[in-house]
Parts: structure tokens; C-alpha cells; sequence
């Protein structure tokens, strides 16, 4: 028999089989039961075989409960039965299928073992991994990875950080992190601040940020700088850098109303 159609098992009607035996001697039910088993794990029964289990002629009575096929021995009705088990195989198969690709949304690969199947499975989930990995890199704020195929920028500094849903230990400030930086904290020395910012990452290695969280450490950081007056008197809003800006324009202011005087005068005296 085809290896598909291999069944461990067949039904046994019991009501049916006691009063289809009724008439058989005990001897003749064995044969008829032993012939039963042999066709249903092997198909049709050659002649020889049929006889070597009877170990004799086999009884007419238990002949009569079979067709002759191509020269082998066929029990129509566990043909049937077979035959009905097989389909409800194949339909319970379908539903299973179908039930997959409803839950999955797509067709399931066929395998040919449950160790295909399960390998199937795994990788499946891992691209899965891997692409919600990857997505969730592109939504947060990238300071290092170019996009768009662009070409990667040079570094400015780079950050010792800890490993965060990115798996990333640097996090690398680069030059146009740092033009953003310089237009958002016009009062501060941005690239010596990051410097400083740097250098604590280094010191306090503890305390480092994820790779997700530096460009947060890093914009708060600036903010402080920015109003703790660390901007070497570039800043524009309150406090000791808006004064020392503010004395400079007067000094200015000063020198160039000094020298229009100085020439008026040299005016006057010459008679121009």
C-alpha cells in the first residue's frame, strides 16, 4: 500500500462483524479477522499470503466475504472504510488550513515533517522580531544612521551609552545634529558643552543614557547651560551674559560717537 494510505487503525462495527461471523467456526473467524488486519496494512492479499495465514486451504465460508482482484483477495466493504477515512483526513486537513491561513492571514507552507514546521515557525517569528526591531529604530530620533541611502556623515563625537530596545552602546553626534543643536541654543557654545557632556558620560558610566535617550541627556543638557549663563556672553536673554553683551554694544556705541566728534572738530579748525 502507498505510504499515504497507511492507517494504524481500522473501525470494527462490532454489531455487523458478530452477525456476519455468526455462522463461522472460531477457527474461521481467526482466518477471517488475521486476513482483515493483512489487507488493511498491506492492501489486496496475494493467493500464497492468504494461505500461509490460513495454514491451510482457506475456508469457503470466510473465501465467500471476499472479491478476486488481479489475482489477490479484497474485502469490498474495508475498501469503503478506508476510503471514507481518507477523505475525512483530507477535509479535516483543508479545515485545519484554512482555520491557519484565517488566523494568520496567509497560505502555511506545506512541510514535510513537524521539525519543518517548527523550523518554519521560528524563522517567521524572528523576521517578525527583526522587522519590528527595525521600525522601531526609523520612528526613533536617529543622530548616526544616514537615511535614504544617503552617505554616512563624519562624527563629531561619539557617546559611550547603555544598550536599550536599539542594542546599540555609542551613540555618534554628528554634524548636522550639532547645526541643529546650534540654532536651537543660539546662547551657547554648543560643541564645547557637548565636550563637557561627554566627558561626565565617561566619568559616570553608571548614570549613561540608551542610545534612545542621548539626544534627550543631550538637548536638556544645553538647556541648562543655556540658563545657567554658561555662554561666555553670547547669550541674548537674561542674566550676566545679556549684561556683558549689553556693556559691549555701549562701549561701541561710545568709541564711535568719539571719533565723529574728533573729526568735527578737525573740521572746524581747518575751515572746511
Amino acid at each position: 500500500m502507498p505510504s499515504e494510505k497507511k492507517l494504524p487503525w481500522f473501525p470494527l462495527f462490532v454489531a455487523d462483524f458478530v452477525f456476519g461471523t455468526k455462522t463461522l467456526s472460531n477457527a474461521s473467524v481467526g482466518i477471517y479477522l488475521r486476513l482483515l488486519c493483512e489487507q488493511w496494512d498491506s492492501g489486496p492479499i496475494n493467493k500464497k499470503t492468504a494461505h500461509m495465514i490460513a495454514r491451510a486451504k482457506i475456508p469457503a465460508d470466510v473465501l465467500a466475504k471476499f472479491s478476486e482482484r488481479d489475482g489477490c483477495l479484497v474485502n469490498d466493504r474495508l475498501e469503503r472504510v478506508r476510503s471514507e477515512q481518507l477523505e475525512e483526513i483530507r477535509k479535516k486537513k483543508e479545515r485545519s488550513i484554512k482555520g491557519a491561513e484565517a488566523r494568520w492571514k496567509h497560505t502555511p507552507k506545506r512541510c514535510s515533517s513537524n521539525a519543518e514546521a517548527m523550523l518554519e515557525v521560528c524563522q517567521s517569528e524572528s523576521e517578525s522580531e527583526s522587522e519590528s526591531t527595525d521600525s522601531s529604530d526609523e520612528e526613533s530620533v536617529s543622530c548616526d544612521e544616514p537615511k535614504n541611502g544617503s552617505p554616512p556623515e563624519d562624527y563629531l563625537l561619539t557617546f559611550p551609552c547603555v544598550k536599550g530596545r536599539s542594542g546599540k552602546t555609542k551613540w555618534h553626534l554628528t554634524e548636522s545634529k550639532l547645526a541643529e543643536y546650534v540654532e536651537a541654543f543660539p546662547g551657547v557654545e554648543v560643541l564645547a558643552e557637548c565636550r563637557k557632556a561627554l566627558q561626565w558620560c565617561r566619568d559616570n558610566a553608571t548614570k549613561r543614557k540608551t542610545w534612545e535617550g542621548m539626544p534627550k541627556f543631550i538637548g536638556s543638557w544645553l538647556s541648562r547651560a543655556q540658563n545657567d549663563g554658561r555662554n561666555n556672553g553670547r547669550s541674548i536673554g537674561t542674566g550676566v551674559g545679556s549684561q556683558s553683551l549689553f556693556n559691549r554694544e555701549q562701549q561701541r556705541e561710545h568709541e564711535q560717537l568719539g571719533t565723529i566728534a574728533t573729526w568735527a572738530s578737525k573740521r572746524a579748525v581747518s575751515g572746511g
